[in-house]
């Protein structure tokens, strides 16, 4: 929106056929008087290695309820196709935006996360600049026993870390993430150490 060579034509449109919403067109845009469909995703994922032998396979929700895999699929097979749908012909007409002259692509941000104390590996499958920090098992948090923390909401993920929040102790820390673990929920948190230097993380249940 920005931008001046962009102009945002429509989002978040519903597709509904007979009351039943098959899905949604995130963006129809114009940019250099290109016509645009444009899917948009941030997704935050986690590589366990146990999972599969294949690399991008082994990128998984901090939950493990989805994948990298997944969400690809679910882009090429669901959200691309669904632009071809007559009801999307109609709605796209009433943006007096032709099918035939509109291009697909993806704006796909991810916050990556790797293994505590793994040894270093190259990813080849991914932009490795997503890489953000570590997770950690419940018993690898007690390396971090020295420093404070802060647990975010999860609107708060996408957020760098700063010094103004309040900080927990260790022991606060952990009494607060065991309860979210013994639920099955993998926690995003902040950790400071005692020069000051911040950085983030998840806590998993999974191990």
């Amino acid at each position: 929106e920005n931008n001046p060579d962009t102009q945002v034509l429509a989002k978040n449109i519903q597709i509904i056929e007979n009351t039943i919403t098959l899905g949604e067109i995130d963006c129809i845009l114009k940019y250099n008087k290109e016509n645009i469909h444009l899917e948009i995703a941030y997704k935050f994922y986690l590589f366990d290695p146990k999972h599969s032998q294949a690399e991008l396979n082994c990128w998984i929700g901090p939950n493990r309820k989805d994948s990298l895999v997944e969400k690809i699929q679910k882009i090429k097979g669901k959200q691309f196709p669904l632009l071809y749908h007559s009801q999307t012909a109609y709605k796209l007409s009433e943006l007096e935006v032709s099918i035939e002259n509109i291009q697909q692509k993806v704006c796909f941000k991810a916050q990556l996360y790797v293994p505590y104390c793994i040894e270093k590996q190259k990813y080849q499958s991914i932009n490795t600049e997503c890489i953000a920090g570590y997770y950690y098992t419940k018993s690898q948090l007690q390396e971090l026993k020295n420093r404070t923390f802060f647990i975010p909401q999860k609107l708060e993920w996408t957020v760098i870390p700063q010094q103004r929040v309040e900080w927990m102790s260790f022991d606060v820390f952990t009494t607060e993430i065991n309860s979210q673990l013994q639920n099955k929920r993998s926690p995003m948190f902040w950790s400071k150490d005692q020069k000051g230097n911040l950085s983030k993380g998840f806590a998993v249940w999974w191990d």
